[in-house]
């Protein structure tokens, strides 16, 4: 949401923002274009000029589904934000079918994808928790015992209290790996 108003500001870990058990006091990533382009060129990723003549550190290939105009917003407002410290994301939408066998088959540079939960854990789990029965959708091979341990919490927690905490645990792991 923050992304499509040009703050460019990411929530949290898999929490849906407006959750009610989203810590708010959690900071998210700020789109900071300086920092960015000091940090590619400390990790030795330096301007250079592509066979096109485009000047660029390096190129990659995003795929997303096609015909989903949120989806594709926030594709291109990445693309903007990458372009303006060099880096070079080509878009490639797909249909539906294409789009989930490459996901699942792990064949792509990178993918935009809805990860966030709206008003339950099961999106994250599912994509994020290393140990759960649906495996073939961390095609990302995240592993966080850390992260594993708070997802249970919030799965097995008695109290809203309980269930509380864990969302809050969940956030700052992730932020932090």
């Amino acid at each position: 949401r923050d992304v499509l108003k040009g703050q460019g500001v990411a929530a949290a870990g898999p929490l849906w923002p407006h959750h009610w058990a989203y810590d708010s006091t959690l900071g998210g990533y700020m789109h900071d274009p300086s920092l960015a382009a000091t940090t590619l060129d400390a990790a030795g990723l330096k301007l250079r000029t592509q066979r096109d003549r485009r000047r660029a550190r390096f190129s990659f290939t995003c795929i997303l589904p096609e015909n989903r105009v949120t989806e594709e917003r926030i594709a291109l407002n990445v693309q903007k934000q990458l372009y303006d410290v060099g880096v070079d994301m080509q878009l490639q939408p797909l249909s539906a079918e294409e789009y989930n066998k490459r996901i699942r088959a792990g064949d792509f540079d990178a993918v935009m994808i809805d990860m966030l939960s709206g008003p339950t854990f099961s999106r994250p789990y599912a994509f994020w928790h290393w140990g759960n029965e649906q495996r073939a959708l961390n095609v990302f091979g995240y592993r966080s015992a850390a992260a594993d341990r708070w997802f249970e919490a919030v799965q097995s927690a008695l109290s809203d209290a309980e269930y509380r905490v864990a969302p809050g645990q969940l956030q700052r792991t992730m932020l932090e790996d």
